[in-house]
């Protein structure tokens, strides 16, 4: 199970890396369990959501 200090079963994914990213960011798990992780775009002024595919 991830989180149970087995690294085989962790991953480590960047979501995005272009520009000035990340500030303001927030991480909730979704009812299934998976992440879902809202940050700032401050070049583009927007805000982003990432959500982990089920899979």
């Amino acid at each position: 199970m991830p989180g149970d200090g087995d690294s085989a079963a962790e991953t480590i994914t960047t979501v995005a890396s272009a520009g000035n990213l990340g500030r303001y960011s927030s991480m909730v798990l979704n009812g299934s369990g998976d992440p879902v992780i809202a940050y700032e775009d401050a070049t583009k002024l927007w805000l982003k959501v990432a959500v982990v595919a089920p899979g």
